[in-house]
């Protein structure tokens, strides 16, 4: 019980019925109706763990890692923050990846990357590079180099403070991880800290427009959305970023022709995998 409700049974959640593989629908067969939990919610907690068994081993992993995150105070101890507040969170159906700075004010207020005025804008470039709104919270895996917010710029400075090559070095065991476990066929770099973090050095105005292919995956750079940044402000900019959208909408109906073409070959369809949100991570420890 919740609330001194009942929790809604499988009836009122189809999609997460239908995501137990046959194998599991063949354990249960001959179980008579009569031995099956009747109450709605005890239903619904025999389904979730049910489908929890069926987990694919990367949503498992996924889960765990963001509950270390959450949890993670490693900056705070390290005297680089006052008070950590990491932020984690996604699907492990993504397949395309966003790596940013690291998480504004209210991303850190809402626990999730890109939640402000940049973060919109950015979805809006996603939607033009070939991904519909509808299909983000999915197919897209929002994440940063830091988790934590590093606070407001110092000495009155425009934005947000930049973290520190030591803060960078204590989280980046987590974007490892993260690309490990999710094995993003295209990741997205936010801003030039991201950039030169996986491609190195040199001028944002020569990375922004080319899709590159490096260690084993393509990477999109793309200037940070924030409206603190006055990049954008020049239209020569504006159209490396049209480039740069075209060249990833291009490259996702490739890879959409790519996977109709194995369907219609008669190559087995794996199953999708069941979101990390059905199972959310702990919450950090007060």
């Amino acid at each position: 019980r919740r609330g001194g409700h009942d929790t809604p049974g499988p009836e009122g959640a189809p999609e997460r019925r239908a995501v137990i593989p046959t194998a599991l629908d063949r354990l249960l067969t001959g179980i008579p109706s009569h031995r099956l939990p009747s109450c709605a919610w005890r239903r619904a907690v025999y389904c979730d763990i049910t489908m929890h068994i069926c987990t694919p081993r990367t949503t498992i992993e996924l889960q765990r890692l963001h509950s270390e995150v959450l949890a993670c105070r490693k900056c705070a101890l390290a005297g680089h923050l006052w008070e950590a507040h990491p932020v984690a969170g996604g699907w492990a159906t993504a397949q395309v990846m966003v790596i940013g700075q690291a998480p504004g004010v209210r991303s850190m207020v809402h626990g999730a990357h890109f939640k402000g005025p940049g973060g919109r804008l950015l979805r809006e470039w996603i939607a033009r590079g070939g991904i519909p709104h509808e299909d983000q919270e999915r197919d897209v895996y929002l994440s940063s180099l830091t988790r934590c917010y590093p606070g407001p710029a110092p000495r009155g400075g425009a934005g947000d403070r930049k973290p520190s090559p030591a803060e960078i070095a204590l989280c980046e065991p987590y974007l490892t991880r993260e690309l490990e476990l999710l094995d993003p066929c295209l990741v997205i770099l936010v801003g030039g800290m991201a950039i030169e973090r996986f491609l190195g050095k040199g001028p944002l105005r020569e990375r922004v427009g080319t899709l590159i292919e490096a260690h084993g995956r393509h990477w999109l750079p793309l200037p940070h959305p924030s409206g603190v940044s006055r990049w954008l402000n020049d239209p020569d900019h504006k159209r490396l970023v049209d480039k740069a959208l075209e060249k990833m909408r291009l490259f996702i109906e490739s890879r959409m022709n790519r996977a109709e073409m194995r369907a219609q070959a008669g190559k087995p369809v794996v199953a999708e995998p069941i979101s990390t949100r059905l199972y959310p991570a702990l919450p950090p420890p007060l």
